[in-house]
């Protein structure tokens, strides 16, 4: 369903830009997607007022993201794509249980 371009988005919150492979809709074709943890990943990694308040748990988020980045960064995975509502209009979304299960194991593992 998708395959990860897997670059770490730069902006604040160590989300992914992914490549999603089938689904999307022909006017979405040309724009960015980005991996984000959904309900399954433990609120101190999705949730953004927690993540912009917190350094550290930013960091351990960022850190968590770039290793999954660097090991399934040229697989294709499984997952869910969605709008989301931004400040200019829309953005697409991606869920993966893959991504929410490695952030969860990595705040486990200290």
């Amino acid at each position: 369903m998708l395959r990860s371009r897997c670059r770490p988005r730069p902006p604040s919150l160590a989300d992914v830009l992914v490549e999603v492979i089938d689904d999307l809709p022909a006017e979405d074709w040309a724009k960015e997607a980005y991996l984000i943890p959904s309900a399954r990943a433990l609120p101190e990694l999705r949730d953004s007022r927690l993540l912009r308040n917190n350094e550290t748990l930013l960091a351990r988020k960022r850190a968590a993201t770039e290793k999954f980045v660097a090991e399934w960064g040229r697989h294709e995975l499984d997952g869910a794509w969605f709008w989301m509502p931004v400040k200019k209009g829309r953005s697409t979304g991606v869920y993966c249980l893959a991504y929410d299960l490695f952030l969860n194991a990595s705040l486990a593992a200290g």
